[in-house]
């Protein structure tokens, strides 16, 4: 009887965050070959997706060592070589004499951009091996598949990108509840206050100087805003003087927090 390991089913949502994300990494590889190539940007395209069962027969291989052993592998579709020789030189007919140079440096060219994708997908990847498990490419597994299409004779290149390791939940430890009264006592929170505002054009304050008064919004007969970093005001005051601090004398509290 077959041993299944604890992970081989495991269940790994593939959000639309972390799938954004992957697009993001392989554009930006596709984006660095074409500058260190000299490839039209435009001529390309790329797109990500959850793996599916349909992607499980077909072959996938290393694109760089590195990257395969974080999980990544390649797959070459349709002409690749052409499509890459294409958006490197254009039209070339193969009785061109460059074309036997063109279609050399074409295959350089896509190695490259094999092993630069899936380098670049690496660092999301969590799941080491060789060969992608079958359980790899149900939906639940958090398998990404990588498409760059070129545009010129259909050629594209998948990549397979594992879910990322997710840590094991930790333990959760229950700790008793403080009671209410401690921690309203322990609980330290900080409050601001706004003496008032003032509107001015910028011919006015190019006019003003040391010794000008400048009139407030508030009046001063009332009462300002104590108020609490998310905007509410449990308190109001009067600002004044104590020794040679300015301080404020309370006239109204919040008694709705007790």
């Amino acid at each position: 009887m077959a041993t299944v390991t604890p992970d081989a089913y495991a269940v790994r949502p593939l959000s639309a965050e972390r799938v954004e994300t992957i697009r993001r990494h392989a554009t930006a590889a596709w984006r660095a070959w074409c500058e260190q190539w000299g490839a039209d940007e435009q001529a390309g395209s790329v797109s990500c997706r959850p793996a599916t069962r349909e992607d499980k027969g077909a072959a996938w291989a290393d694109g760089a060592a590195d990257a395969a052993l974080a999980g990544v592998r390649i797959q070459r579709h349709n002409d690749l070589y052409a499509s890459v020789a294409s958006s490197l030189f254009g039209p070339l007919p193969d009785a061109h004499d460059a074309a036997p140079a063109a279609r050399q440096v074409a295959y350089e060219a896509a190695t490259a951009l094999s092993r630069d994708l899936s380098r670049a997908l690496a660092e999301l990847a969590g799941a080491p091996g060789t060969i992608p498990s079958p359980q790899a490419f149900e939906r639940h597994a958090g398998t990404a598949i990588v498409e760059l299409r070129i545009a010129e004779h259909g050629g594209s290149l998948k990549a397979l990108v594992p879910a990322a390791s997710m840590p094991a939940p930790k333990p959760s430890r229950e700790r008793p509840l403080t009671p209410l009264t401690q921690a309203l006592d322990t609980q330290r929170v900080r409050m601001s206050l706004t003496v008032g505002e003032i509107a001015m054009t910028l011919g006015e304050i190019a006019q003003v100087g040391p010794g000008d008064v400048l009139p407030l919004s508030t009046r001063i007969d009332r009462p300002l805003a104590l108020q609490l970093d998310d905007g509410s005001a449990p308190l109001s005051a009067f600002v004044g003087m104590r020794g040679r601090q300015l301080a404020v004398r309370l006239v109204s509290t919040g008694e709705h927090l007790a």
